[in-house]
């Protein structure tokens, strides 16, 4: 590799788990305030009851909670439990040992789901040794120029760094 003066560009930064739990915490007050105003929607239709509307009021209270119950569980399974697993993946690759590979780096086309729910694109790295497959977390595509990575750092085959270069 020529031209090995180059700057190590990181994808993960140490600061970004506590990012991700800010975010993570906003999405369960909202969820929560979702909640509590669909319980207190209930109880104003519990309390506009008549006799001669308890069918259509049973029917709206019935309604409301379905709504708001799916709100909340898709908040919870498709932003909340995301967000927990990003966190403890990018806690993982910012406290685990670091490794060195250089060559040539593309994407594949493959992406895999990682144990705990993230997505991962396989990015093939060609070295002096043969073939290596790695991985980029999805979210860092648009932050990692592959064709322009010669050396990239890995955590256990997940890309955490780059530096750009001449191969």
């Amino acid at each position: 590799i020529k031209n090995m003066e180059t700057k190590i560009k990181e994808l993960y930064t140490k600061d970004e788990p506590a990012k991700l739990n800010a975010v993570r915490n906003t999405w369960i007050a909202a969820a929560a305030v979702l909640g509590f105003l669909g319980a207190a929607a209930c109880i104003a239709v519990c309390l506009m009851t008549k006799q001669s509307n308890i069918n259509r009021m049973y029917i709206t209270a019935v309604i409301i909670s379905v709504v708001i119950g799916w709100i909340i569980i898709s908040i919870v399974h498709f932003r909340i439990d995301e967000l927990r697993f990003e966190k403890l993946h990018v806690n993982a690759v910012l406290n685990d040992e670091h490794e060195t590979v250089s060559g040539r780096f593309s994407y594949t086309g493959k992406r895999i789901r990682i144990k705990k729910g993230v997505t991962m694109l396989s990015v093939d790295a060609k070295t002096d040794a043969g073939t290596k497959t790695l991985y980029v977390f999805e979210k860092k595509k648009p932050i990692f120029p592959i064709e322009k990575a010669v050396r990239v750092h890995t955590v256990n085959g997940f890309i955490t760094a780059y530096e750009e270069g001449e191969a």
